[in-house]
């Protein structure tokens, strides 16, 4: 699937519009600990999406699961149990369904909530921690991650220019300036200092077509209930078209009125802020409680 999170593991993030710390729970997603084994009486919905949903990169606690589950509580609702099972990637579509089939099943949720852009889009990314440096290479490609880490080994022998980077504020505004505006080799080796990351030009982006997606999601949402789990997919997109596919394979699906605008995300990163999950919060409660009524889960 690419790759995931290291649990029970603290990080920091610093960027422009985020000074984050936070902590990774037993199963290496943002939220409180939680077992596997599932207490009797609880109504436990996983919640699987990309990284708006997985909240890593929101400059505060409080994301929209989170807040959510508030909501769930303060209605009365206290054997609801929202768990926060996202990792992020843009084009991951496919790889978070085949997270939730190998991965999420074995918290044993009741309701799969699925966050996803219909159709489907995937990537070959692979990413790994090398050297304190995220590498990301094409797990289909021959000598992909070998050419990530000599990416990193060449920066990590510029021993000079990490030296004077590290002490020089006017040394460090000249390489974000020259990182901005050139292209090259030092250019890209700028980048991979700045960003602690090197990546390989051979990921590629691949895109379903929309009948394939929905039997995806139909062969998912039969295999889901064979279990007892039921799927409520939340498309990040949704038309005349897609709504009409998803009814007709009697896939039950979610549709908050609300656009993502300029307010909402971070200017930096695309990320939502603030207002973002204050709005994704609110909108979504009313819909996903009528329909847990739907299911019978909830009164």
């Amino acid at each position: 699937m690419g790759y995931s999170h290291i649990p029970n593991i603290d990080s920091h993030i610093r960027r422009p519009s985020i000074n984050k710390r936070f902590h990774l729970n037993n199963h290496g997603f943002i939220g409180k600990d939680f077992s596997i084994i599932k207490p009797s009486g609880e109504l436990r919905i996983a919640i699987v999406g990309n990284s708006l949903t997985e909240s890593i990169w929101y400059n505060s606690e409080e994301n929209y699961v989170m807040k959510l589950q508030k909501q769930f509580e303060s209605n009365g609702y206290r054997n609801v149990n929202l768990i926060n099972c996202s990792m992020g990637g843009e084009n991951k579509d496919y790889r978070n369904y085949l997270h939730i089939k190998h991965n999420v099943l074995k918290f044993h949720p009741d309701v799969i909530l699925f966050h996803v852009r219909i159709p489907f889009h995937n990537d070959n990314e692979v990413r790994e921690n090398y050297r304190g440096y995220m590498i990301r290479y094409a797990k289909d490609t021959k000598g992909s991650r070998e050419d990530a880490i000599q990416k990193v080994e060449k920066i990590y022998g510029e021993k000079s220019f990490r030296f004077f980077y590290d002490i020089s504020y006017i040394f460090r505004a000249y390489c974000k300036r020259y990182n901005e505006t050139h292209w090259g080799e030092f250019s890209e080796s700028i980048g991979i200092y700045r960003n602690n990351c090197a990546s390989t030009p051979d990921i590629l982006d691949y895109s379903y077509s929309l009948q394939t997606s929905i039997k995806i999601l139909s062969d998912l949402r039969i295999s889901l209930k064979n279990d007892n789990i039921d799927l409520i997919v939340w498309p990040l997109r949704l038309d005349d078209e897609i709504a009409k596919h998803l009814t007709e394979n009697n896939i039950s699906f979610i549709s908050p009125d609300f656009q993502y605008d300029d307010s909402m995300i971070y200017e930096h990163d695309g990320h939502l802020n603030e207002k973002g999950h204050d709005t994704v919060s609110k909108t979504l409660y009313p819909l996903l409680q009528k329909k847990l009524q739907e299911m019978n889960h909830i009164e």
